[in-house]
């Protein structure tokens, strides 16, 4: 997902601990709730129904955590990609 958000020039971070993932929509390093407050707010709620009109489901909030986990397969997550590379600002 960071090369496809980076390919497009999309300002974006991906924080990651063990399965779970959150993404920001900022350039800034995102190490706080300061931090993570400088992230955009319209651009995740548009990524979000984006995916959601793909029928990826994420957690409706930019400050929550996806979980990956193996009952995920390698199909649900070449959807994902697809569905995050046809996503624009």
């Amino acid at each position: 997902m960071n090369d496809i958000l980076a390919g497009k020039n999309i300002p974006h971070r991906i924080n990651r601990v063990g399965s779970m993932i959150s993404i920001f929509f900022t350039h800034e390093e995102v190490i706080d709730f300061e931090t993570a407050s400088t992230a955009d707010v319209k651009t995740f709620n548009r990524f979000f129904h984006h995916l959601l009109s793909h029928r990826i489901y994420l957690p409706p909030s930019g400050y929550e955590s996806w979980f990956l986990s193996n009952a995920l397969s390698n199909g649900d997550l070449e959807k994902t990609f697809a569905a995050v590379e046809s996503f624009s600002l």
